[in-house]
């Protein structure tokens, strides 16, 4: 079994701000001149690191199951909503995995959490790159998703996590 297990749907300007768009692009010529032009881009603009949908679902055509990452970051520009990524998974639930993605800067970032599991069925959260937790095995084996949150804290060293923030 083939298992793609970190990609994105994302795209400039929708979810990637200018900078980030070209820094993006700045990396992607160091790794063509670096790899002697073996790494690949379909793109050699702004949209260098574009992924739709339809070209996400062509490019994985090799893989039996795929994990679909949100990417919400507002810092460097990058925020790709989790009902994008709710709705491919749910239109490929034999292939896709959709995992929510929560800034953890954001006010809001504990009651996203909360509605990333519930309303979008994600399968897990990547709330920042060194912490990706399958909140839904978590659950699985007998913990809530706010044991997973606190564990998410605890990991972090904040003794006592905050009152989770309401949206109005």
């Amino acid at each position: 079994m083939i298992v793609d297990c970190h990609s994105h749907l994302m795209w400039y300007p929708d979810h990637l701000g200018e900078r980030y768009a070209e820094e993006a692009l700045a990396s992607k010529l160091v790794k063509l001149r670096r790899s002697g032009g073996q790494a690949y881009s379909a793109k050699l603009d702004k949209h260098s690191y574009d992924s739709k949908p339809e070209d996400h679902w062509k490019a994985s055509t090799t893989a039996d199951k795929v994990i679909v990452f949100g990417l919400q970051a507002k810092a460097v520009g990058v925020w790709v909503p989790n009902e994008l990524i709710s709705s491919y998974a749910a239109e490929h639930p034999e292939k896709i995995e959709g995992w929510a993605s929560v800034d953890p800067n954001e006010p809001t970032a504990l009651n996203s959490w909360n509605i990333a599991l519930s309303t979008w069925a994600s399968k897990g959260l990547s709330w920042d790159r060194s912490i990706s937790i399958l909140t839904r095995k978590t659950a699985a084996i007998g913990h809530s998703s706010k044991d997973a949150s606190n564990w998410v804290f605890q990991l972090c060293g904040i003794k006592e996590p905050p009152s989770p923030v309401r949206q109005n």
